[in-house]
Order: C-alpha cells, then sequence, then structure tokens
C-alpha cells in the first residue's frame, strides 16, 4: 500500500511503485486532484482498476467507479474487492479474497 498526500505525490508514487500497484484508491485533493491522477495513471497503464472516493458524484467520474462518501468500512472493503475482481475480465488477474489487518 502507498499513501499519498495529494494527487501529485499519488502520480510519483505510482510512477516509482507502478509494477506492484493493483488497484488506485483516490479522492479529490487541492493539487492534483483524484479526476487529473487517474486520467494520469489511466494513460499509462488503462487496465489499472481505479475506485474514486467522492462527496458527489458528477459526469466528470464517466468511466471510473466511484463510491459515494459517507461510506461505511464494510462498504469500501467490498468496492474495493469488487474493482479488484473486475480485472478477470480484462484479464489481469484475479483477487480471489481481500483481508485486511
Amino acid at each position: 500500500m502507498q499513501v499519498a498526500a495529494d494527487g501529485a505525490d499519488g502520480f510519483r508514487s505510482y510512477r516509482d511503485n507502478r509494477p506492484s500497484i493493483v488497484l488506485l484508491l483516490t479522492d479529490i485533493s487541492t493539487r492534483m486532484n483524484g479526476l487529473e491522477l487517474a486520467r494520469r495513471v489511466l494513460a499509462i497503464d488503462a487496465r489499472l482498476p481505479v475506485l474514486v472516493r467522492s462527496g458527489e458524484i458528477r459526469g466528470a467520474y464517466r468511466g471510473l467507479e466511484i463510491i459515494a462518501k459517507p461510506f461505511r468500512p464494510a462498504e469500501l472493503i467490498e468496492r474495493v474487492g469488487r474493482t479488484l475482481n473486475a480485472r478477470c475480465e480484462r484479464g489481469k488477474g484475479c483477487f480471489r479474497g481481500l483481508a485486511i489487518a
């Protein structure tokens, strides 16, 4: 798991750790927002699963998985698992379970 302060930091982290990144979970932040981060990352790897946390859902998110805030931890876990398992349909590998410690 990589944690970033904002989208710009997240993009640097993605670039530096790309082989080990299996999911991008992003939010809207101040410097580079989560949508811009998702666009940049997907331009490099269009098959990477992306889940955007958002307080409002608008057309700008088209084509991305959205989880609306507020959400319960169990809902986030379920959505992360579903987003990762969607990789099976894209031929990139499947996740059979999700363990959170």
